[in-house]
C-alpha cells in the first residue's frame, strides 16, 4: 500500500489518545486479550520499555499479539524504525486473513511523517478492519489532521475501548471455522 492511509466516514479506526502519565500498551495488550478470549481474531502490536534502571537507554521490547511468546524484536530507540519494518511486514501478512480487528501501539513521529506502521494502518483501513491506535495528547494535533477528523477519540480507559467496539456490532469472525454451506453459496 502505498500513498499513506486514505481515512473515509466508514473506515472504524479509533485512537485512544494517552496523557505522559498513562500506560496504553498494557491497557492495549489486555483488550486484544480479552477479544481472543470471546473468539474474536484481533492482532496487533505493543511496546514494553526495559524495566528500570539506572538511566533509560532507549531500548523498548516490541511484542506482537497473540504472538508475544516468540522472542520480542528488542531494539535500541535508534533502531526501533528497523524493528517497525519487520513488525510490519508481519502484521500486514496476518492482515491477509482479515482479522477482527488491529490494535497498533503508538502514532509517532514515525507515522506523523508517513513511515513507521503506516502501512499497516493504510491495509488494515482499505480492507475494512477496525483499528485502534494509542496517540499521545502531544501528536493529537498531528493526527487530526491526518484523518481530517475521520477516527474516534477514546479515552485511554477499558470501558472506553470496549464501549467503541461494542458499538461496531461486530461477530466473532470465527477465523479458521469451516463455512457453512448457506455460506458458501450466498
Amino acid at each position: 500500500m502505498t500513498g499513506g492511509p486514505r481515512f473515509h466516514g466508514e473506515c472504524d479506526v479509533a485512537a485512544m489518545v494517552y496523557a505522559p502519565g498513562d500506560a496504553p500498551d498494557p491497557l492495549l495488550q489486555a483488550f486484544v486479550r480479552g477479544l481472543l478470549g470471546l473468539g474474536y481474531d484481533a492482532v496487533g502490536v505493543v511496546q514494553q520499555r526495559a524495566p528500570a534502571r539506572s538511566g533509560f537507554d532507549g531500548s523498548v521490547d516490541l511484542r506482537l499479539i497473540p504472538d508475544d511468546d516468540r522472542r520480542p524484536d528488542r531494539e535500541p530507540a535508534a533502531a526501533c524504525g528497523t524493528a517497525l519494518q519487520g513488525i510490519g511486514v508481519r502484521l500486514i501478512e496476518a492482515l491477509k486473513r482479515q482479522p477482527d480487528l488491529v490494535a497498533l501501539n503508538r502514532w509517532g513521529s514515525q507515522e506523523a511523517a508517513g513511515a513507521g506502521l503506516t502501512d499497516v494502518l493504510a491495509e488494515a483501513i482499505e480492507r475494512d478492519i477496525p483499528v485502534v491506535i494509542a496517540v499521545p495528547e502531544a501528536l493529537f494535533p498531528d493526527w487530526l489532521a491526518t484523518t481530517q477528523g475521520l477516527a474516534v477519540r477514546l479515552q485511554p480507559r477499558r470501558e472506553s475501548l470496549e464501549r467503541w467496539w461494542r458499538s461496531l456490532g461486530r461477530p466473532p469472525s470465527g477465523a479458521g471455522a469451516a463455512p457453512t454451506f448457506c455460506e458458501r453459496f450466498k
